[in-house]
């Protein structure tokens, strides 16, 4: 996979501009003219690049109105040096060394930051014992000889039991304090597990400026959804544009082969790795198969560098909802990829959640080629 950090990013000077807020940092460790690049992490994309210098750096903050998640990236020789962090309209500060990374760099002036910190607090212990269940499985597999497969899947079950309880955790601080930046982010992840009416009691207590936010925005969408496409039904139609910003109904497509709807993300790695054997099956079934990517990437830009750095042969439509808008949600996609097969009679007929190598190709092998 290529570097998303060499390919996806918006150059933005900074330095010598007026702005209200910024972000900036004094963080020892680094060469003078080593590279710093600023992403936002709802956007997927690289969006400000700059240097190190004297030890410091600055960036616009992106953050006007909502919330945002953000981070950081420090380039030196071939390494990488990253962290995550959320930001609000205010000036935010980054304190730390190079060998403070990613988890031990002091972030000031962010009150989501510091609510994501207490958020984290309180499920902390259980964490801790997940990571060292993970850690340990690991080691586990590089030995099957003398860890045996019912050792191992009881240490997974071990871990899955972790992670319950800390899911509950995550549900019980979303009710107990829903209006704050991260406890939106967990009401979007648990919204099917909660309910409509539950989700719609917790989404009227957020203020405007959470509403307004991508996670916000989604539930709004969730809330509004009159039915959500399951395999039986017949497709819902959507407009969007491709690359040359040419509008295309998805109907245009119905009617004349099956069809492989794609949701995707370009910075979703398991989308990236997906692509060769997708090339492979629109040339294998091109008589019968059409393939339309719908991203979700939340910038055009993202959409289109990433089209065609990968040289998609096929389809790609894009409609600024991201992967939260309407279309994503209508037909059921549990993150990216999400593959929706529709026959030519237009009702879905397999929903594949996660890319697997080969798992596509035997889907089809199974309905176009028996066919």
């Amino acid at each position: 996979m290529k570097s998303i950090f060499v390919s996806l990013f918006i150059i933005f000077s900074v330095c010598g501009f007026s702005q209200k807020t910024t972000i900036s940092g004094m963080i020892t460790g680094f060469k003078d003219g080593t590279k710093i690049y600023l992403g936002d992490l709802e956007m997927g994309d690289i969006i400000q690049e700059g240097k190190i210098k004297n030890n410091q750096f600055t960036f616009k903050n992106p953050s006007t109105f909502s919330p945002k998640k953000l981070y950081i990236d420090i380039k030196e020789d071939t390494t990488y040096y990253s962290m995550f962090f959320y930001v609000d309209n205010k000036s935010v500060k980054l304190f730390g060394d190079k060998k403070d990374f990613p988890n031990n760099i002091k972030v000031t002036g962010s009150k989501s930051y510091d609510e994501n910190k207490l958020f984290e607090k309180s499920y902390q212990k259980l964490q801790f014992k997940k990571d060292s269940i993970n850690e340990l499985i690991d080691e586990k597999l590089k030995d099957t000889i003398k860890h045996s497969k019912k050792e191992i899947d009881n240490d997974r079950l071990i871990r899955k039991k972790l992670n319950e309880q800390i899911e509950d955790v995550q549900l019980a601080n979303v009710k107990i304090q829903p209006n704050t930046y991260i406890a939106v982010m967990f009401l979007s992840y648990f919204r099917d597990r909660l309910g409509k009416s539950e989700v719609s009691k917790l989404y009227n207590q957020l203020d405007d400026k959470l509403k307004q936010s991508v996670d916000g925005k989604g539930i709004k969408v969730y809330l509004e959804l009159v039915k959500v496409l399951n395999e039986g039904d017949y497709y819902q139609d959507f407009t969007a544009k491709d690359v040359n910003n040419v509008l295309h109904k998805f109907s245009d497509y119905v009617g004349k082969k099956y069809i492989l709807l794609d949701f995707i993300q370009t910075s979703c790695y398991y989308c990236v790795i997906s692509y060769d054997e997708l090339k492979n099956i629109n040339e294998k079934y091109k008589n019968d198969l059409q393939i339309v990517t719908f991203s979700g990437d939340q910038a055009e830009s993202t959409w289109k560098i990433g089209y065609k750095e990968y040289n998609i042969p096929w389809v790609s439509l894009w409609n600024g909802e991201g992967i939260m808008g309407k279309v994503p949600q209508t037909y059921g996609t549990d993150g990216t990829p999400t593959f929706i097969l529709i026959n030519p009679e237009g009702k879905i007929i397999k929903k594949q959640y996660g890319y697997e190598e080969g798992l596509l190709d035997k889907i089809l092998e199974e309905t176009i080629a028996k066919k």
